[in-house]
């Protein structure tokens, strides 16, 4: 008998101490200082889509070309269709190569869409 009340007072006093613990995380809760988000101003990039089409001298879709910006490190690859789409701020210069083919440079400047 005197171990199963021994039991019970530890049980009681496992549960007070677990309540006890929730009811100081809570205090802290509510206690919480609100923080300042400041609002963020966006800038405009002025970039625009440039999609366009590599073919062969035979009209053919070239699949796997590299397309560039030169001097950058932005680039694309064409799809089965020879199509490719590359960002770009501002008047570019495209660099287009393929293995076996020479590399041709395109210089995008109010163009969207160009055939290579």
């Amino acid at each position: 008998m005197e171990l199963s009340k021994q039991l019970k007072f530890l049980e009681k006093g496992l549960f007070s101490i677990v309540l006890l613990s929730g009811l100081s995380g809570m205090a802290n809760v509510t206690n919480a200082s609100t923080t300042q988000i400041s609002k963020t101003d966006f800038v405009q990039q002025s970039q625009k889509t440039v999609t366009g089409i590599v073919l062969d001298d035979r009209g053919d879709p070239v699949i796997g070309a590299s397309v560039s910006l030169k001097g950058e490190k932005t680039g694309a690859v064409t799809d089965i269709d020879g199509k490719f789409t590359i960002r770009t701020d501002g008047n570019a210069v495209l660099v287009v190569s393929y293995i076996g083919f020479e590399q041709q440079t395109v210089s995008v400047t109010n163009k969207n869409a160009c055939v290579l």
